[in-house]
C-alpha cells in the first residue's frame, strides 16, 4: 500500500495557530510564515508582539565583505548569521559624518521599524529588512529631478523614519532629512507608498544636527538651529498635497545640548530626548578629560527629557518605570524589559564604539543606571568578542 505524504499546507488553522504561539525566536517566526499561504495567515503581527522587543546588536563586519553579517540577540545570547546584500559604492553619505567618522560600519547605518535605508550609486534608495530579506525600491530622482546631482554628491542623509513597518501595512510613509553641504542647510523630503515621486517640503534648517521620528500619527524633527537654538517641527501628512507644518522653539534647552549629539526616543505616551553630559570634575584645568573617556568611569551621565511640543518645553524624566532605553550611533529604542531576565528597567544600554569620534575602539555595550548614575560594561572580559558597530535594530519581520 502506497504511503500517503501529508500536505502540510492543509493543517488545521487552530493547530497552526498553536504552533505559532509557541515560537519564541524571530527568525523561526519568519521562516514559519514563508512556508505557504495558510501558514503565513496565522503568522500575524499580533503574535509577533509576544516575542521579545529587545533590539538586536549588529556586530562588526569581517574583513571579507562576502561573509554573512552577524546579529546578536541579547535576550537569548544567540548570534544569527545573515547574508545581506552588499550595496554598490555611493557618493551620498549615510548619517552625520561628524558623529561617526570613527566607526567601521558604512552601509547599515540608519534603520526604522526594523528596515534599513540603503543608498547605492546614482542616488538610488531602497528599504531592506535584514530578517526577511524583503526589499522595497524607492522612487528614482531622490530628492527631486530638479536638483542637480552635483550639489548632492558630497552631502549626507542625516536620518529617516517610517510611519509604519511596510510588512505590517501598505499604508506607510517614509520621511528623510538630508544635508546639502554646498548650501549648509538641511531639508526634508517624503514618499507615501503609491506616489510616483518624492515630495519636497518647503522647510530649510540651518543645522548640522537633526533627528526624525514618527510619534502618534505625526513626524517630529528636532534639531539644533544655529540662530534659533533647539527647534522641533511637527509635520502632519495626509497626502502629498495636504501637509501641515508646525514649529516650536524650545524655551529651556540645556546649553550643553546645543553642540552635542542627542537621541529621540518615542513611546506610546510621550516623546523623549536623551543626551550625555560630563561631570565638571572630569576635566582638568585645561579642559581635558581625566582618565578613560568611556562608560566604565563615573564622569559621564545621561539626561532624559520629555519634549512637550504644545508648551515648547523640556521636562526632565527620572524614572522609566518598567522600561529601558537602548542607544546606538543612530538608533534609539524604549523597551519594556519587565519580562527580560538579563535587562534591568530604568537603565540605559548603549553601544560604545561611536564614542571615539576620530578613532576606532573595540568597545562593547555600556549600562547606565538612572537610579544612582553608575555605569558598567554589559559584557565580561570573556565576551569581549561581542564588539559592535554601534548599531541596534528592532527585530521585525
Amino acid at each position: 500500500m502506497k504511503k500517503m505524504v501529508p500536505n502540510w499546507s492543509d493543517l488545521d488553522s487552530d493547530l497552526l495557530s498553536e504552533i505559532a504561539d509557541r515560537i519564541s525566536c524571530l527568525r523561526d517566526f519568519i521562516i514559519f510564515g514563508v512556508v505557504c499561504k495558510s501558514w503565513r495567515s496565522v503568522a500575524s503581527p499580533e503574535k509577533l508582539n509576544k516575542l521579545t522587543k529587545v533590539p538586536w546588536l549588529l556586530l562588526d563586519k569581517d574583513d571579507d565583505d562576502h561573509n554573512p553579517r552577524k546579529f546578536l540577540s541579547l535576550s537569548n545570547d544567540v548570534i544569527y548569521r545573515i547574508s545581506l546584500p552588499k550595496p554598490r559604492e555611493n557618493r551620498f553619505n549615510l548619517g552625520n559624518y561628524m558623529f561617526h567618522s570613527g566607526i567601521k560600519e558604512n552601509q547599515y547605518i540608519l534603520s526604522s521599524k526594523g528596515w534599513y535605508l540603503m543608498v547605492e550609486d546614482n542616488f538610488q534608495l531602497s528599504l531592506l529588512n535584514p530578517f526577511s530579506l524583503s526589499r522595497i525600491d524607492l522612487p528614482h530622482c531622490f530628492p527631486s529631478p530638479h536638483i542637480r546631482k552635483f550639489y548632492l554628491r558630497y552631502s549626507e542623509i542625516f536620518d529617516f523614519a517610517l510611519s509604519f513597518g511596510p510588512s505590517a501595512t501598505s499604508e506607510f510613509t517614509i520621511m528623510i532629512v538630508y544635508f546639502i553641504r554646498s548650501a549648509f542647510e538641511a531639508k526634508l523630503v517624503f514618499w507615501k507608498n503609491g506616489d510616483r515621486e518624492w515630495t519636497n517640503l518647503d522647510l530649510k534648517m540651518k543645522t548640522i544636527n537633526a533627528k526624525i521620528t514618527y510619534h502618534n500619527g505625526r513626524f517630529y524633527i528636532p534639531h539644533v538651529d544655529f540662530l534659533k537654538g533647539f527647534v522641533v517641527h511637527e509635520i502632519d501628512i495626509r497626502n502629498s498635497k495636504s501637509v501641515s507644518i508646525s514649529s516650536k522653539s524650545i524655551t529651556n534647552p540645556d546649553p550643553s545640548l546645543l553642540p552635542n549629539r542627542f537621541w529621540i526616543v518615542e513611546s506610546s505616551r510621550v516623546l523623549m530626548m536623551v543626551y550625555q553630559r560630563l561631570n565638571s570634575e572630569s576635566r582638568d584645568g585645561r579642559g581635558y578629560i581625566i582618565g578613560d573617556r568611556y562608560c566604565h568611569v563615573s564622569h559621564l551621565y545621561f539626561v532624559v527629557q520629555e519634549i512637550d511640543f504644545e508648551k515648547g518645553e523640556l521636562k526632565e524624566v527620572s524614572d522609566l518605570g518598567d522600561e529601558a532605553i537602548f542607544l546606538g550611533c543612530y538608533s534609539s529604542f524604549l523597551v519594556d524589559v519587565s519580562n527580560e531576565s538579563r535587562f534591568k528597567s530604568n537603565h540605559i544600554y548603549f553601544a560604545e564604539n561611536f564614542r571615539g569620534t576620530w578613532t576606532y575602539h573595540n568597545r562593547g555595550v555600556g549600562v547606565y543606571s538612572m537610579i544612582d548614575g553608575s555605569s558598567k560594561p554589559l559584557f565580561s572580559e570573556a565576551n569581549n568578542g561581542y564588539c559592535c558597530s554601534s548599531q541596534w535594530i528592532e527585530p521585525r519581520p
